[in-house]
């Protein structure tokens, strides 16, 4: 296909995983000042990334739990084959 293909899609996984959690942090701030105008705008920002950060560890932390567990039980002989 080419290094350019490469290269733009590179740039494009970049920007998606910079762009798109500032827009929905934006969205939510602009949701949450609708329905609740009282509060200031700042809380909702920082409420949003302290509950998608702990989501987000959480995940990890049982994906990482679940990985250890099911590799114990796979011997390590089972990915060799006989020669």
């Amino acid at each position: 296909m080419g290094s350019h293909l490469g290269f733009l899609v590179g740039w494009a996984s970049l920007l998606d995983y910079l762009l798109l959690p500032m827009v929905n942090v934006l969205i939510i701030r602009i949701y949450m000042e609708s329905i609740f105008s009282d509060i200031p705008v700042w809380i909702w920002v920082i409420t949003y990334v302290i509950i998608i950060t702990a989501i987000d560890l959480k995940l990890k932390h049982d994906t990482s739990y679940f990985h250890h567990l099911f590799s114990r039980d796979i011997p390590y002989s089972c990915f060799h084959t006989a020669i």
